[in-house]
């Protein structure tokens, strides 16, 4: 009987062994699945941050395109009220221009007037 119950102690302090490596590695394992679910989570943000910016950027790209669409609109609008102001006249005579260089003395310098083309009669010699 005292064989027995020796190898029973031997054969618990084994198990006790086993259960005790099985519980460390178990934790380890735990620890390192927490590291890679933080570090995910980390790249979740990151990657949300980044599409947030970028959805900023686009609305403000949004914004400006529709403001410069709304310029080409007038200037064209502009350019056309011109063009058929002029189509009276014979073409040697009439030209519908839209400034081309701001260091021109004849273009005013004050934001609307750049933004609308102007309409002027030439009388051209030959």
């Amino acid at each position: 009987m005292a064989q027995t119950k020796e190898d029973a102690l031997v054969a618990t302090e084994e198990a006790a062994e086993l259960w005790s490596e099985d519980r460390t590695r178990l934790e380890a394992e735990a620890a390192r699945c927490g590291d890679y679910v933080r570090e995910a989570a980390s790249e979740l943000e990151k990657a949300t941050r980044a599409k947030e910016d970028a959805e900023r950027q686009m609305r403000a790209m949004r914004q400006m395109l529709a403001k410069y669409s709304a310029v080409a609109r007038e200037a064209n609008q502009v350019y056309g009220d011109c063009h058929t102001k002029n189509e009276d006249l014979p073409p040697q005579v009439s030209e519908c221009r839209r400034p081309k260089d701001e260091g021109d003395a004849s273009v005013p310098r004050d934001d609307e007037a750049n933004k609308r083309a102007r309409c002027s009669v030439v009388e051209v010699v030959d």
